[in-house]
């Protein structure tokens, strides 16, 4: 789409990208993006609207602004307008609860966190200048076993999903084994298995340092993990957990409000079984009975 003879720089961040709107050949107005390499782009252009402009962009590149939609012959409605990527364009209403009353109309600014400075009207309130701050879902962890007890020979398996339905973020992912004990833990690492008591965080190690989690990611792994049982394992409960946290959460050797961003647990019993019991118990009784005769 050619643009016309004049246009409005509103927005210019640090990669060169533009946000603003300009008079097209045929005399309407629409918002464009682009970049200084590029020049002026079109942004995606809702249906039903008569114009849009974009007023403002952060550093990722989300532009917002606004749309005019004709409603009637004589009448029209603003409509506040996000461009998350330069051909994707939402109508900003539709990410705010709709019995709050309120109408955005205009998008004003966004920072790095995703805030949104916005121009909106209430019934009772009449037009103010609001600030919508988006609800970031976390991310999430969920671990699935194949059974729930297990005895000598047979092996349990574990599936693991991870999901990053927010921002691209940046943590550690832990996983491993909370022994029948209840105070010590194996984690699986990188360095081998190492045994650790859960008092002491210093010595958790990571499956994985500063592992990258993508924007929309869902993976699921079956199995991730399995081990087959010889027999000489303590009998008991064990959980296998899985957990992400921030880069070095535990390197100050405490547990902190937000050191954890996602954890998730799957408990199972170990039996030996019976011929491994009885094995176990004569190895015992002979060795009483070789040390009585001392």
């Amino acid at each position: 789409m050619p643009f016309g003879s004049w246009a409005d720089l509103y927005a210019l961040n640090d990669a060169g990208q533009l946000a603003g709107f300009s008079v097209t050949a045929t005399g309407t107005i629409r918002a464009f993006g682009g970049d200084l390499e590029r020049g002026l782009v079109p942004l995606a252009h809702p249906e039903g609207f008569a114009s849009s402009a974009a007023y403002g962009l952060n550093q990722a590149g989300v532009r917002v602004g606004k749309g005019t939609r004709i409603r009637t012959p004589t009448s029209s409605e603003d409509r506040a307008l996000v461009w998350v990527r330069e051909d994707t364009v939402h109508d900003l209403n539709a990410s705010i609860d709709s019995s709050s009353g309120w109408t955005i109309s205009q998008g004003l600014s966004i920072n790095e966190a995703g805030q949104i400075l916005a121009r909106g009207t209430h019934p009772s309130r009449g037009l103010r200048a609001v600030l919508l701050t988006p609800i970031v879902e976390p991310p999430a962890l969920t671990l699935a076993l194949n059974q729930s007890t297990f005895t000598t020979g047979q092996t349990v398996r574990v599936a693991l999903r991870v999901q990053q339905p927010g921002p691209t973020f940046t943590g550690d992912v832990y996983f491993g084994a909370i022994l029948p004990d209840g105070t010590t833990a194996v984690f699986i690492s990188n360095e081998g298995w190492i045994q650790a008591r859960l008092d002491n965080p210093r010595a958790f190690r990571p499956l994985a340092k500063n592992a990258v989690l993508s924007q929309g990611l869902d993976l699921s792994f079956d199995p991730f993990f399995a081990y087959t049982f010889q027999g000489g394992e303590a009998s008991g409960t064990y959980s296998f957990f899985a957990a992400l946290t921030p880069p070095g959460a535990f390197a100050d050797g405490q547990i902190d409000k937000g050191d954890i961003l996602a954890l998730a647990v799957a408990p199972f019993r170990f039996n030996p079984s019976v011929a491994q019991k009885e094995s176990a118990a004569r190895l015992k009784a002979a060795l009483v009975q070789g040390l009585s005769q001392r």
